[in-house]
């Protein structure tokens, strides 16, 4: 029955109202989504969000104060996670250093008292999925990081699970086998068609790999949408602030009779509410919506040059202007300190003193 044989049983994951606490912390707090069948679905957030909380509900780890996990409309809340077939990656790989590479992936197998010949099947298929097949013999000391990332993925793939869950299995690694790995992981997911639930604090990781992402804050749920979605609509500032490197320019402003007024900078919109006029707004703007050369849409802005970061292909230029210092990401340096800026009037967020989005039009 298992995808090591070309047969996958996909699962959807949903999760209704579910909250957490840990004394009087408030860990998960009335978080709900689903995940369809085969879909690359992240949960990302700072440090203490709550999203390996969530992840380890799902896994049976944990159990929710309230609510409920249901896999394919069956209700698991209360199933051991034993009988949920679910394969697990750890940010810590939990390799075994005195098992070599076959008996670490097959020690899960053996657990549930599977035949030798299956195991063997199971294992080398496996390893071979994650282009590990020639380091069966070898035990973990042997190995790079970015091999015992793939010994851990070859373990949960061994189980045959209906749902992989993973949490942060690349942090471990260096930027460059980081890369690789994320590549790796993509294209065995779409292959394999498993549906997959990945934590996840980097962003770059969370936009590279999802079908769709989950953007928690504080034990919340913030966005749930494609990662285009979330980097083009952000819903609230903190979303905004939270994706995008490098990371959004934010200023104050206030709601005039058509415009709003930033000091420095004048944006007229054609569809105010009027209950907003007189309102304090913050205005987002990415670096990369910002430029140094003339733009079709480009509102023109004077200031002068503090800092240059050289990333080698592109530069973050960061340009003062009176109190403000936008970030501008570009492939030029200019050659004076003395700089005009072109903000895209087409690609401002603007939120609300609550720290929410105003869909307003520039005029």
């Amino acid at each position: 029955m298992g995808f090591c044989r070309g047969e996958i049983d996909m699962v959807s994951v949903e999760l209704q109202n579910i909250v957490k606490k840990y004394r009087n912390v408030t860990a998960v707090d009335n978080v709900s989504f689903k995940v369809d069948h085969g879909e690359f679905f992240v949960l990302l957030g700072p440090s203490g969000c709550g999203k390996t909380t969530t992840l380890r509900i799902i896994a049976g780890l944990e159990t929710p104060d309230s609510g409920r996990v249901l896999f394919d409309g069956r209700d698991v809340t209360n199933v051991p996670a034993k009988n949920r077939n679910i394969g697990m990656v750890f940010q810590s790989y939990a390799v075994w250093p005195h098992m070599k590479v076959y008996d670490n992936i097959a020690l899960p197998l053996q657990i549930k008292k599977l035949s030798r010949e299956e195991i063997e099947k199971r294992v080398k298929a496996a390893a071979q999925m994650v282009n590990i097949a020639h380091l069966l013999d070898r035990y973990p000391f042997q190995l790079s990081g970015g091999e015992k990332q793939r010994v851990a993925v070859a373990r949960a793939l061994a189980f045959e699970p209906n749902i992989l869950l993973m949490d942060e299995p690349l942090s471990n690694l260096d930027a460059l086998l980081r890369v690789q790995a994320r590549a790796e992981l993509v294209k065995l997911q779409k292959e394999l068609k498993i549906t997959t639930i990945y934590v996840t604090h980097d962003q770059t990781e969370a936009m590279v790999l999802a079908d769709r992402v989950a953007v928690m804050n504080k034990g919340r749920i913030m966005q749930i949408g494609t990662p285009d979605e979330i980097y083009n609509r952000p819903v609230n500032k903190f979303v905004a602030h939270f994706i995008g490197t490098p990371p959004i320019n934010f200023f104050a402003g206030t709601v005039e009779e058509g415009c709003i007024n930033a000091g420095f900078l004048v944006i007229p919109f054609k569809n105010i509410p009027p209950g907003l006029v007189g309102k304090k707004v913050t205005i987002g703007i990415r670096p990369n919506d910002i430029s140094i050369s003339p733009i079709e849409q480009g509102i023109p802005v004077k200031g002068k040059l503090v800092v240059a970061e050289n990333l080698g292909s592109e530069f973050i230029l960061h340009v003062a202007i009176g109190d403000v210092v936008l970030r501008v990401l570009s492939k030029n340096k200019p050659a004076k300190e003395e700089v005009t800026l072109y903000v895209d009037k087409t690609k401002l967020h603007i939120f609300s003193e609550e720290e929410t989005r105003i869909n307003i039009l520039p005029a």
